[in-house]
């Protein structure tokens, strides 16, 4: 086994391990009730944990975070990708529950619910939440995570769709098979973009709309 894909395995279980962490609130540092001051903690832990994830990468892989060098485009095509891929997320989005409401499966997402009252009463809160989710989410499982794993696999389609993968997976904490679902789909959508045009911003900007629609229709 070579230096680098021994170092970039370290390096992967890291995060994993970092990852469960924040997402199991072992990573917490407080640990209050439920309420729009414990919501922030939480945001703020996940920039935390991205730049843990940076010492790691300096520290254990010895390189840098994105491996994909960033492939600049015509001024037209950054627009245009963010209106097909925040596009394809909303398709993807209405037509996974109109599909379970069909086949009359449950879709439960109460705790996501119940969470989302927050954002909808401190609107910083809210706004900070998205460009949370679009840069560390995107740092995270496309920028850090699928160079990495062709280091492993090699073949372009496992890298996607593993990623695609573990970004529902890792959307497992507002216990819905809907809410697992989804997000499979549109890391999809994401990596096979990334993967194609390695081109991160594009996802930044998508993500933080995304996130920003779905709280605005929530509230």
């Amino acid at each position: 086994m070579t230096t680098t894909k021994r170092n970039t395995i370290i390096g992967i279980c890291i995060t994993s391990f970092l990852f469960v962490c924040l997402m199991t609130n072992l990573f917490g540092l407080i640990h209050l009730k439920k309420n729009i001051t414990s919501k922030w903690i939480d945001e703020i832990e996940f920039w935390l944990f991205l730049g843990l994830v940076l010492l790691t990468i300096l520290k254990v892989e010895k390189t840098k975070l994105l491996l994909w060098r960033e492939t600049k485009r015509k001024w037209y095509f950054y627009p245009l990708s963010v209106i097909i891929v925040f596009s394809s997320a909303v398709i993807v989005a209405i037509t996974v529950p109109f599909i379970f409401k069909f086949l009359g499966l449950p879709i439960n997402q109460s705790v996501l619910k119940s969470s989302v009252n927050f954002y909808c009463i401190d609107k910083m809160l809210m706004i900070f939440a998205c460009l949370t989710a679009g840069v560390v989410e995107e740092f995270i499982f496309r920028g850090y995570l699928m160079p990495r794993l062709e280091i492993l696999f090699k073949h372009g389609w496992l890298v996607v769709i593993l990623s695609s993968l573990l970004f529902g997976i890792a959307h497992i904490s507002g216990l819905s098979l809907v809410g697992i679902i989804v997000p499979i789909l549109i890391g999809f959508v994401f990596s096979f973009h990334y993967y194609k045009y390695r081109n991160l911003i594009v996802l930044i900007v998508a993500h933080f709309l995304i996130d920003f629609a779905s709280f605005i229709t929530s509230c």
